[in-house]
């Protein structure tokens, strides 16, 4: 007879949260409430040159596998890439494959306490063609779910990584930032003391 500590704990270990980024999107702050609701965490990235339709078929698969080795995602997130992307012949059904993938991921998510789907992207890469897109994917998943919580963010900053600037981008990010100030953009008279 197995005690109820280790069913609890085997039923732990099969919890998973599962992160989706669109090539070039950022590394969402956000993931710190991903990281906390479970032991394991799966990432896909889109590759470079791999077409959209090809990465939703490949995370769609993913998350199948998932279901089918017994494991419970708890909570999933989900990053769209910058809008300036060449996406040679996708911008028409792009937003189709995000809403089929962000359903997917819907899908799969587990029936339990507080299963949790979130949609984001870069608020300073942005456009508001994504942004309305988003809000509109956000307003739709929610009512297709409506016992899961759907949110939507925009990132403001940055999360900090491995990569450093090299001297002479740090150099043009001090003098954009001398020119713009703590409080705002300063006059010329003051931009040369910085």
């Amino acid at each position: 007879m197995k005690s109820l500590a280790f069913e609890h704990r085997q039923d732990a270990q099969q919890e998973i949260t599962l992160l989706v980024l669109e090539r070039g999107a950022p590394w969402p702050r956000w993931t710190e409430r991903l990281r906390t609701r479970a032991h394991h965490s799966i990432v896909e990235v889109q590759s470079e040159g791999e077409p959209m339709a090809q990465f939703v078929e490949r995370c769609s698969a993913r998350a199948t596998r998932l279901l089918e080795r017994g494991q419970r995602v708890v909570a999933a997130g989900y990053v769209c890439g910058p809008s300036y992307f060449d996406r040679a012949g996708e911008g028409q059904t792009l937003g189709l494959l995000r809403a089929q993938l962000c359903t997917t991921l819907l899908q799969v998510l587990a029936d339990g306490p507080d299963p949790e789907l979130i949609i984001g992207a870069d608020a300073l890469e942005a456009g508001l063609a994504q942004r309305s897109e988003m809000l509109t994917l956000w307003s739709q998943l929610s009512l297709a779910r409506p016992r899961t919580t759907v949110s939507v963010n925009f990132e403001e900053e940055r999360e900090q990584s491995g990569v450093f600037a090299s001297a002479s981008a740090r150099r043009a990010a001090a003098a954009t930032v001398a020119f713009r100030g703590p409080y705002g953009p300063l006059p010329k008279s003051d931009v040369a003391q910085y």
